[in-house]
């Protein structure tokens, strides 16, 4: 597992000390019970997502879209989660919990959406600076493949994430990709 960033500038340094300056009161909390893994992979989580982002993009056709996401440490720092809206016209809206499954050593996504959506994704953690979070049967067999693709920008600018579906030739094709910056 890759260590997260270190904040080259001003705002974002402060960002990150308030993040741990949240964080560790917490952390003693867990005790040992919990896992280092589980520590690492949500700390470093919360330092590289909370805060509120401004993100703009396009879907595969070309077509524009923008929306906001914020992303704050919750439940005694256990979960990170995430709100995110699309600008109009659009309408999509969906609350996340980002977790750690100490179990099969996962992080985990789980998102509720405004069209009574739910789906679970799990990820190994971060590879180099690519985090990729590949769908999770949750109550029933799985009828579509989807991941999310979270990407870190080049001196901790933001992040940008590519959301895609497995066509029926076994081939992953872009949906929708936005980059996002701290707003």
């Amino acid at each position: 597992m890759r260590a997260a960033p270190v904040p080259t500038d001003r705002a974002s340094r402060r960002a990150a000390a308030w993040v741990c300056a949240l964080l560790l009161p917490v952390l003693p909390a867990w005790g040992e019970d919990a896992p280092a893994a589980q520590l690492t992979q949500l700390t470093q989580l919360a330092q590289q997502f909370t805060g509120h982002w401004a993100c703009h993009g396009h879907f595969s056709n070309g077509k524009l879209i923008s929306s906001g996401e914020s992303f704050a440490p919750i439940l005694g720092a256990h979960f990170l989660a995430q709100e995110h809206s699309d600008n109009p016209p659009f309408a999509y809206n969906a609350h996340s919990l980002w977790g750690y499954d100490p179990t099969q050593h996962l992080l985990t996504l789980s998102i509720y959406d405004n069209f009574g959506g739910q789906r679970l994704f799990t990820s190994s953690g971060w590879q180099d600076a690519v985090l990729t979070f590949e769908t999770h049967a949750l109550l029933a067999p799985l009828t579509r493949q989807e991941r999310f693709i979270y990407k870190s920008l080049a001196k901790g600018a933001g992040y940008s994430v590519e959301y895609q579906v497995l066509d029926k030739t076994g081939t992953w094709k872009m949906g929708d990709v936005l980059e996002c910056r701290h707003a």
